[in-house]
């Protein structure tokens, strides 16, 4: 039986500050994104997510009431929905459908990504009338929207991004040839020529010392 978290909420809940209470305009739908609609100097409002002005994520303490609400804006191992139909994967980043604020992979028509990841799989979500909501997700949401063009992996290698081609320059580093020279007589720049080591040579005959200098080179007593 997978864990039940309550939608919105960190597994873990620590410090209260990570969830913002709020006013509401609309019907949200605990687990599911929300846009800012705040004018100026006025209180802090939220609507359903419509694809601009990501806030966060609302949180299932839903008060139709009072017409407040918390919202989750940063915090670990958050529960989310995911869209019916879609598939997730843990250690990836995600998006959020424009239409329903619920969760999808990057990249998905019609959805804005988010910058967090997928920590969790397979849990059951509490929305905010205590009902049970299969197929949720824990994800780390780290604030904001993921930068434009993420796919949820490595964002850029050495400072290049799309396809990516690293020679040794790239990356500071020097190829050295092999000991007999540069493999099929290639003469590149990146290539260096390394000298074969071997043992030190042997002097010539003719070089070496004779006795007589020899007895020279003896201090005197």
């Amino acid at each position: 039986m997978s864990r039940v978290v309550p939608l919105g909420m960190p597994k873990l809940r620590g410090n209260s500050d990570v969830i913002r209470s709020v006013m509401f305009t609309g019907a949200l739908k605990a687990g599911c994104a929300v846009s800012s609609d705040t004018k100026p100097s006025q209180q802090m409002n939220v609507v359903p997510f419509d694809g601009t002005k990501f806030f966060g994520f609302a949180v299932s303490d839903l008060d139709n009431t009072r017409g407040v609400t918390g919202v989750v804006r940063k915090a670990e191992a958050v529960c989310l929905r995911v869209k019916e139909g879609e598939v997730l994967a843990e250690g990836n980043g995600f998006a959020v459908d424009n239409a329903t604020g619920e969760l999808v992979p990057i990249g998905a028509a019609d959805s804005t990504p988010v910058s967090g990841d997928i920590e969790e799989l397979d849990i059951t979500g509490l929305d905010e009338n205590s009902n049970e909501i299969p197929n949720c997700v824990l994800v780390n949401v780290y604030g904001g929207l993921a930068p434009a063009g993420s796919s949820g992996g490595v964002l850029s290698v050495n400072g290049q991004t799309g396809a990516v081609t690293l020679d040794a320059t790239s990356v500071g580093a020097v190829e050295e040839a092999p000991e007999n020279g540069a493999p099929h007589g290639r003469q590149d720049a990146g290539w260096v020529e390394v000298a074969p080591k071997s043992a030190a040579p042997k002097p010539q005959a003719s070089e070496q010392p004779s006795e007589t200098s020899k007895n020279q080179a003896k201090p005197k007593k």
